[in-house]
């Protein structure tokens, strides 16, 4: 024991831990802080991350100098990376900044521009996607390439498309993902050209990433509706039925019933315009309500033209339908009717010459009222006049 005065200042013979081991724990600890506060600093002013993502971050990466994480962020700006695309990547990706640059980053980034992509897409697809940097070159990437060209026949320019739009689909394991799903849509009797469209069309491909169970009974069903394997509508359809449980799926049905929908008006119009069932209960009540109470229309009439149910009814029915209205009971349109589906289906810019810049200097009010902003008498929550646009 060591004595300083009459006070002892620690017991060799006594202690639990060697000194040289309390003093390494200490050193450790002291080092292992310092490294933390410095990838905090490093993440915060090199990143742009707030002081509370770099924290976070800081559990999961640590940098003992700048060495590492400049090397990754120099090779991300000779592809043409922006800082703003640089933060988005090691915001959402932190441990790309541990990355290898020459054996991991640099080969995938070379394989896409090897394929003509150009470096704005690049780019901005990889930041979409930062998980991309994360997929294996050999065992994902180059596969779903593979998968594109040979299984889908999709030509060069199609492939860089699908990059453009969908850059996931470069990191999902066609093996596992997608050769079951082609397969039981091959055996269905769907044409390739149909694939193609299901592979390339963005807004369908969310329902290729559920389970191959939930997929084969959501084209079952379309099937039994009345979709045709080789029916234009069918990737629509089942992109419009495969997130939807069963509970959901009846929900949906009793909301258009209660407006007078039989099970062969939601048939035919659901065979019209699949994109129906994908709106939410409420979107089906509103828009309905509008049509049938406010309009007077019948269930059948709405069911033959089913596509002015998935119009916006803040910003496109009841605006236009208002203006309409509004131009009859000022008699200044000939028209005694006029068919809803073309009123809604017509560009703005062909809305806007036939039915406001020609009455702008009459009604000035009109350009309002079509961009959504009016509180005239003709207030969008009053149907009074809008009954002039039933078909």
């Amino acid at each position: 024991m060591l004595l300083v005065g009459k006070r002892s200042i620690i017991t060799l013979t006594n202690c639990s831990k060697p000194l040289s081991a309390i003093l390494h724990q200490r050193l450790h600890f002291s080092s292992k802080k310092s490294t933390s506060s410095f990838t905090v600093s490093y993440l915060i002013s090199s990143c742009g991350f707030s002081p509370e993502a770099a924290l976070r971050a800081s559990k999961t990466i640590q940098f003992k100098s700048a060495e590492q994480p400049d090397s990754v962020i120099t090779l991300l700006k000779s592809h043409g990376f922006s800082d703003t695309q640089i933060s988005k990547l090691t915001n959402a990706y932190p441990r790309l900044l541990l990355s290898n640059p020459s054996n991991t980053i640099s080969p995938k980034l070379e394989f896409f521009t090897s394929l003509g992509i150009p470096t704005d897409v690049l780019t901005k697809s990889f930041s979409s996607t930062p998980l991309l940097f994360r997929a294996s070159l050999d065992n994902r990437i180059r596969p779903a390439y593979n998968f594109l060209k040979d299984i889908l026949l999709l030509d060069d320019e199609k492939v860089k498309q699908l990059f453009a739009t969908s850059p996931w689909m470069f990191r999902e394991d066609p093996v596992r993902c997608l050769f079951p799903k082609i397969a039981f849509l091959r055996k269905t009797g769907v044409p390739l050209s149909k694939l193609s469209y299901l592979f390339t069309d963005s807004c369908r491909q969310s329902s290729l990433l559920q389970s191959h169970g939930q997929y084969e009974k959501a084209v079952k069903k379309v099937v039994e509706l009345g979709f045709s394997p080789s029916m234009f509508l069918l990737v629509p359809a089942i992109h419009a039925v495969s997130g939807l449980s069963d509970s959901a799926w009846n929900d949906k049905i009793k909301a258009f019933k209660k407006y007078g929908w039989s099970e062969d008006n939601i048939r035919l119009a659901f065979l019209k315009q699949p994109q129906i069932l994908s709106m939410s209960e409420q979107k089906i009540s509103s828009t309905m309500d509008f049509f049938v109470s406010g309009l007077g229309m019948k269930p059948r009439a709405i069911a033959k033209t089913p596509w002015i149910l998935i119009y916006s009814l803040e910003n496109r029915i009841i605006p236009r339908c208002t203006i309409f209205s509004l131009l009859k009971s000022k008699g200044l349109l000939l028209i005694h009717k006029v068919n809803i589906s073309t009123l809604l289906v017509i560009s703005d810019n062909d809305f806007l010459v036939r039915y406001v810049r020609k009455y702008e200097n009459i009604l000035p009010q009109l350009f309002d009222i079509f961009q959504g902003r009016s509180d005239d008498e003709f207030s969008f929550a009053s149907y009074a006049n809008i009954r002039y646009c039933t078909a």
